[in-house]
């Protein structure tokens, strides 16, 4: 069972993403491990998914939440360096 605040973020990401919310949870996983390889140590999996889901605007069509998360770490790591 995952903790009530992790459940609404992936209720928020539902009509934004074209993934589930069995497939979210370890996209943010690697979101947060990418990072950490990187020396980006200040996300947890509830924050990376909140980050992706304000990086989706409200109304538009579903996406690939993947391709989204790639480009969030890619631009964290690249403020870290």
């Amino acid at each position: 069972m995952r903790p009530a605040t992790i459940q609404s973020i992936l209720d928020e990401l539902k009509p934004k993403c074209t993934q589930t919310d069995e497939q979210m949870v370890p996209i943010a996983t690697a979101m947060v491990r990418l990072l950490q390889e990187h020396g980006v140590n200040d996300e947890s999996e509830y924050s990376a998914l909140i980050h992706l889901n304000q990086s989706i605007p409200a109304g538009t069509p579903k996406m690939d939440c993947q391709s989204i998360a790639a480009d969030y770490v890619t631009l964290r790591e690249g403020a870290n360096t």
